[in-house]
This record gives C-alpha cells, sequence and structure tokens, in this order.
C-alpha cells in the first residue's frame, strides 16, 4: 500500500471533498479521484460513496480512516526522528579543554575542518573521558588522560611546556617572585603527577600563584599586559600571538635553576568500538600541524 494514497484518502475523508483535498495538497482533482479509486481496489472496498453533488464516505472507509491515522502518525515519527538522527551522524562531537579549546581549535576548524559541522564541549579530565563513555561527543583531545579500558589514547604529538610572560617586565625577576597565572579546574584521576590542568608537575619546584582563572583566554590577557606568568605548551602563545599586535606578544621565559624540561604528549581519545575515521585522521593531522610536528614523524 502506497502511504501516499492513504495520505490523500485522509485528507479527502477529513474534508469530505475531493475539490477541497487538492487546493490543500496542491494536486489536481483528478490525480485525487485516481489516487482512491486505486486505493479502493487495493484493498477491494469502497470508501466513498456519492450524495448529492459530492461524497460521504463509507463505513469501511471510516474504520480505515481511524487506523490510516495511527499509521501516518508513526510514519510521520519515523521519517523525523530519521532525519534527526541524519543530522546528528553529519555532527563532529569534539570535547577538550581550554588548552585546545582556546586558538588551537579555532585554528584546526580554518585550516581542516572547515566544511564539517563541529560541536565543541568543554570537559575537563575524568569528565571528557566520561563523556566519551556516555557517547556525548565523538572524539575527545587531551594532554592529561585518564586511563580506561574502554577507550583508546592516540598519541599524536609532544610538547616541551614553557613559562611565558613579557620579558620587558620579568627578565630580571627571581623565579620565586614571578605571579603566576594558573586554572582554577582541579584534575583528579590523571596518569601523570600534575598539579593542576596547566601540568606543573607535581615534584616541580614551588612557585608563587597570584592569579587563578577559569578561563585561558583571561590568563593569556593578563600576561599580555605584564601582570602575570602562565604554564603552557609553544603551540598556546603561537596561535595567540597570530593574532594580537606586537605590544601583547608574550616570549619564552627561562626555567628555575635545577628545573628539568617538563613534556607533555597529546591524545586524541576515542572509544575502542569507534572506527578510525577521516574526521579523527583530519584532527590528528591538524593538531600534529598545530604543535609543529614534521610530516612522516
Amino acid at each position: 500500500m502506497d502511504i501516499t494514497k492513504l495520505k490523500y484518502f485522509s485528507v479527502v475523508a477529513e474534508t469530505g471533498s475531493v475539490r477541497k483535498a487538492a487546493e490543500l495538497m496542491q494536486r489536481s482533482p483528478p490525480a485525487l479521484s485516481r489516487a482512491i479509486k486505486q486505493l479502493e481496489e487495493e484493498l477491494g472496498m469502497e470508501l466513498f460513496v456519492p450524495s448529492g453533488r459530492g461524497i460521504v464516505i463509507t463505513d469501511q472507509g471510516r474504520l480505515l480512516l481511524q487506523r490510516a491515522g495511527r499509521l501516518l502518525s508513526e510514519y510521520e515519527s519515523f521519517v523525523s526522528e530519521s532525519r534527526r538522527a541524519d543530522a546528528a551522524s553529519d555532527l563532529l562531537r569534539i570535547g577538550t579543554f581550554e588548552l585546545f579549546s582556546t586558538h588551537v581549535m579555532g585554528w584546526a576548524i580554518e585550516h581542516y575542518l572547515a566544511q564539517r559541522p563541529v560541536l565543541l564541549r568543554e570537559v575537563i579530565p575524568a569528565e571528557l573521558e566520561g563523556a566519551l563513555l556516555n557517547r556525548e561527543i565523538d572524539i575527545g583531545i587531551t594532554s592529561i588522560p585518564v586511563p580506561n579500558e574502554a577507550l583508546d589514547f592516540l598519541k599524536v604529538a609532544t610538547q616541551e611546556l614553557a613559562i611565558y610572560g613579557k620579558a620587558s617586565r620579568f627578565s630580571a625577576t627571581a623565579f620565586a617572585d614571578l605571579p603566576f597565572c594558573v586554572p582554577i579546574s582541579p584534575v583528579s584521576g590523571a596518569a601523570l603527577p600534575v598539579q593542576g590542568l596547566d601540568g606543573w608537575p607535581s615534584n616541580g619546584p614551588r612557585r608563587h600563584v597570584r592569579f587563578q582563572f577559569h578561563m585561558l583566554e583571561t590568563a593569556l590577557n593578563v600576561a599580555a599586559r605584564g601582570q602575570g606568568v602562565l604554564f603552557c605548551p609553544p603551540f598556546v602563545v603561537q596561535r595567540y600571538n597570530d593574532l594580537v599586535r606586537d605590544r601583547f606578544q608574550l616570549e619564552r621565559l627561562p626555567y628555575p635553576k635545577g628545573m628539568k624540561p617538563v613534556k607533555i604528549g597529546i591524545s586524541l581519545v576515542k572509544r575502542r568500538s569507534t572506527l578510525l575515521t577521516r574526521d579523527v585522521k583530519l584532527l590528528r593531522q591538524a593538531i600534529r600541524q598545530c604543535c609543529g610536528v614534521v610530516p612522516g614523524r
């Protein structure tokens, strides 16, 4: 049975007129009449009978109308849900925190994902892994992995963290007096011995924390005005410096004496059940280029 013929029948039955139904459905009256006749032949029953200059629905037709209403409602619901599912499947849902979402994701979208609909969710480590397991996101980006047997961590780059600020302001300042800007959000369950989201090592020298911020953008702004310093990967500052005037450019400051270089691995996180899709490969390539990784290495 053709669902379209069933729709035609329902509209004719509700309006009580082939002409009115044709106007509503933007079809010709003869086309609707033919569709109703074909439906009657398929079902082996008479659905309408002439009445004066119009038509009247038969008892059998009225029973069909009740069933058709339920069937058409289910069909429309199915079509609507299928369209939403298709739209959702085309949406690339990425989860990460500000180390990557501030400036880096904008760069990655510009150079690699400009034609893709993207949903970017801000989630800290542990929450990121949870969002993947709950299927709230499709892929995660992290430098502070929280292991889970149901997830794969695909290492894509390595960066050496550094202290950044205005050299003109802090070149002669002792390390103990540097006013650090640090993230408020804590880290729990991480596989790495770090104090917070900026990756400062737990066994590193004690630093003077003057500012605590939720947003990396605020820390960058404060540092650019010569009021503080921050600890982060070079790619964050490179992308930031690309967008600001020379007087707001940040520069690398020296490590404190005796402190060993701190390196972080940058990983894509996916569910083990998720295939290595084109989107994952594009995102991996974007991060590697953003971090200055030479192709083939």
